[in-house]
C-alpha cells in the first residue's frame, strides 16, 4: 500500500466510513447511505474498495465484533491508520468466518446505495 500523504488523505474517509460496519450497534439506513456516499466520493474503483474493506479495515477492526464490550460510538480514524500501517499479525475473513459473514451482510446493505458496479 502506498503511504504518501496524498494517498492517506484520500484513504482516511473510506477507512472511517467502513469502520462503522464493525461497531457494536445496529446500523441504520442513514449509516449505510453515509458509507456509500463516502465510497463514491473517494473515486476508488469497486476492486479497490473491496481491497480496502477486506485487506485493510477488516483485519484491524473485526475483533471489535467479537469483543463482548466492543466499541459502539465509533472507531478513531487515527487508530485505524496506525493499525492498518502496522505489519503485525492479523485475522482474515477466512480465519473469522462469523464476523466475515456479518460484515458481508452489512456490506450488501451498503451496496443498495452504490452504483451497480460495486455490487
Amino acid at each position: 500500500m502506498t503511504t504518501t500523504p496524498e494517498h492517506l488523505v484520500r484513504r482516511r474517509p473510506v477507512w472511517e466510513a467502513m469502520s462503522d460496519l464493525f461497531l457494536d450497534t445496529e446500523l441504520t439506513e442513514g449509516c449505510y447511505r453515509w458509507i456509500a456516499r463516502r465510497v463514491v466520493e473517494s473515486g476508488y474503483s469497486p476492486a479497490e474498495i473491496r481491497a480496502i474493506l477486506w485487506d485493510e479495515v477488516y483485519p484491524v477492526a473485526e475483533s471489535n465484533l467479537r469483543h463482548p464490550a466492543g466499541a459502539w460510538a465509533g472507531i478513531s480514524v487515527e487508530w485505524l491508520e496506525v493499525q492498518i500501517m502496522d505489519t503485525g499479525e492479523r485475522q482474515t475473513a477466512a480465519q473469522q468466518p462469523g464476523t466475515a459473514s456479518f460484515v458481508r451482510k452489512a456490506w450488501m446493505e451498503v451496496c443498495r446505495y452504490l452504483p451497480i458496479e460495486f455490487k
